[in-house]
């Protein structure tokens, strides 16, 4: 059996090349970008509100390397 999944590639910034994969939150489909060489996962706020508007999100501007 062989499977063929899409593989959408973008260059952030001119910073690196990173793949843009479908994902689901709530329920939603939304397109994300994954960054293999990050050591935490950020969500936009905005995308968060749009995917769920019930949901109690906090904003941060915490950021790590």
């Amino acid at each position: 059996m062989n499977t063929t999944v899409p593989l959408h590639i973008i260059d952030l910034h001119e910073d690196g090349f990173h793949p843009l994969i479908d994902v689901s939150l709530f329920g939603k489909p939304f397109k994300l970008v994954l960054d293999t060489g990050a050591s935490k996962t950020a969500l936009d706020n905005t995308l968060l509100t749009e995917a769920n508007a019930e949901a109690l999100i906090s904003a941060s501007d915490r950021l790590s390397t």
